[in-house]
């Protein structure tokens, strides 16, 4: 039996961010809570280890990052307000190794007032559009459905992953239209 490798023309981390999404919610709570706790300990140890402002927040409150282990280990994780963040320089807050030209930027929804400017990695930009469809499926949408999404033009967006695999699954590709674009 010959077996052939299968080339999508979309990257692999785009492919496993969306699959993670929808798979997410397939699983019983009780593994749910256990992955979850587990990506919290690997986010506080990366944190800790890769990012300049939470392993000096860390220290200076003398926690250790192998003592949080469960989500009811937080309370000895210090607080952080969005001025604690915007008190410091942004290669303070970028986990080594970052290259900011392959991230995608988007803003918090300023719901506390003000927004500001949030970086996510190829990887969680896949995983919040999956997300985000995943939300619109729950609302009755289904992917093959039109939508049009107004937006103010992002340099940082790259659609291209979107359109190609919207092609690939032969559903409709949005329509965008610029909010600066004038009315007919």
């Amino acid at each position: 039996m010959h077996t052939r490798k299968l080339s999508l023309p979309i990257p692999a981390w785009y492919a496993a961010g969306m699959v993670e999404a929808f798979a997410w919610e397939a699983l019983p709570t009780r593994v749910m809570n256990r992955l979850a706790q587990r990506r919290l300990v690997r986010v506080i140890r990366h944190a800790a280890m890769h990012v300049p402002f939470y392993r000096r927040r860390l220290r200076e409150a003398g926690v250790n990052p192998s003592d949080v282990r469960r989500a009811s280990d937080l309370s000895a994780v210090p607080l952080t307000t969005q001025e604690d963040v915007r008190s410091v320089p942004l290669e303070d807050l970028l986990a080594a190794g970052t290259d900011l030209s392959r991230c995608r930027m988007d803003r918090t929804s300023a719901t506390s007032g003000s927004s500001f400017n949030v970086f996510l990695d190829p990887h969680d930009q896949a995983l919040a559009d999956a997300v985000w469809l995943r939300s619109y499926m729950h609302m009755g949408m289904r992917p093959t459905q039109r939508r049009m999404l107004l937006s103010v033009p992002d340099p940082y967006v790259k659609v291209e992953y979107k359109v190609r695999l919207r092609k690939i699954l032969r559903l409709p590709i949005p329509v965008t239209v610029s909010a600066h674009d004038p009315i007919d």
